[in-house]
C-alpha cells in the first residue's frame, strides 16, 4: 500500500555564516562560476538545505554556503542528529561533482596512508593520478573506481620501486620537454611507459640511450592513442630494438 506523510524534519533558515564549521575530510571549497551564476540569478536554496552536525559542521553543501555568503542571501540547513564527518564522502560519492583527486584527498585526510603517498607523489612529479593508480595500485580496474573512492585502493610496489621508477619518468620527461617543450605526455603514454619503468628487467641507460639516438621515434610514440601501438613503438621500436637479450615483454 502507498501512502504520502508529512515528516517532522525541520529546515532552519538563517544568515549567520560564521556558526557553521567546515570539515576538514570534506574536499577543498573551491570556485564554482557555474553555480554562483544559478543561485544569484534564481535563488532556490532552500529546497537544497545544507547538511549538518549538532554541531554545525557542514556534512553537505559547503560550496552552497560559500556562495550564499559571498552574494549576501539567507542559507537553509537541517540537522542532522547522528550525522558525523564518516558520513561525508558517503553523502557525495553519487555526486559527479566529486572529483578522482577529491576522493583522493579525503581519504588522505584521514589518514590513508597508501592515499596520502599517492597524493604527495602526484603533487611533486608531473604525472597523473589515472596513471598512478594503473601503474602503481591494486584496485584500478574497477570500471567504476568505487574501490578508489570507497578508500580500498591500495599501493602494490615497495617505496624504493617506485622512488626510483619516478626517478627514471622524470629523468625521460625533463629530456623530452627539452626536445618538444611540450609539458606533458599523454595519459595512454604515461601508463604504458610507467609500466616499461617498473619492470624487473628495465635497465635506465640503456633507455636513455635509445631516446637519445631516436628522439624522433620516442615523441611519435607519446602521440599516439591505442595503447598497444604506444607499446609496440616503446619496446618493439626503441627499448628492445637490437637486443638479443635481457628483452621487456609485457
Amino acid at each position: 500500500m502507498f501512502y504520502t506523510r508529512k515528516t517532522n524534519l525541520v529546515i532552519y533558515e538563517t544568515n549567520d555564516y560564521d556558526q557553521f564549521k567546515f570539515i576538514v575530510e570534506n574536499r577543498d571549497v573551491t570556485k564554482n562560476k557555474e553555480l554562483e551564476r544559478v543561485i544569484e540569478k534564481n535563488d532556490k536554496l532552500k529546497y537544497n538545505p545544507l547538511i549538518v552536525t549538532p554541531d554545525k559542521e557542514i556534512l553537505d553543501g559547503q560550496h552552497r554556503l560559500t556562495i550564499a555568503k559571498k552574494l549576501g542571501k539567507p542559507v537553509y540547513f537541517i540537522v542532522d542528529n547522528e550525522g558525523d564527518k564518516r558520513d561525508v564522502q558517503d553523502l557525495n560519492v553519487g555526486n559527479k561533482n566529486w572529483s578522482m583527486n577529491d576522493h583522493l584527498h579525503h581519504h588522505a585526510k584521514l589518514g590513508n596512508k597508501d592515499y596520502k603517498y599517492i597524493a604527495e607523489i602526484q603533487k611533486n612529479h608531473r604525472i597523473s593520478l589515472s596513471t598512478l593508480l594503473d601503474a602503481f595500485c591494486y584496485g584500478s580496474r574497477d570500471p567504476k573506481n568505487n574501490v578508489f573512492k570507497r578508500g580500498e585502493m591500495r599501493v602494490k610496489f615497495k617505496p624504493e620501486e617506485i622512488a626510483e621508477a619516478l626517478r627514471c619518468y622524470d629523468e625521460i620527461y625533463e629530456h623530452f620537454h627539452f626536445l618538444t617543450k611540450k609539458r606533458y605526455f599523454t595519459r595512454s603514454f604515461q601508463i604504458i611507459l610507467a609500466k616499461l619503468l617498473l619492470h624487473p628487467k628495465y635497465d635506465h641507460e640503456r633507455m636513455m640511450k635509445v631516446i637519445k639516438k631516436n628522439p624522433d621515434g620516442f615523441i611519435a610514440a607519446n602521440v599516439l592513442t591505442d595503447s598497444e601501438n604506444i607499446r609496440k613503438a616503446l619496446l618493439d621500436n626503441l627499448y628492445n630494438h637490437g637486443l638479443s637479450a635481457n628483452r621487456i615483454e609485457y
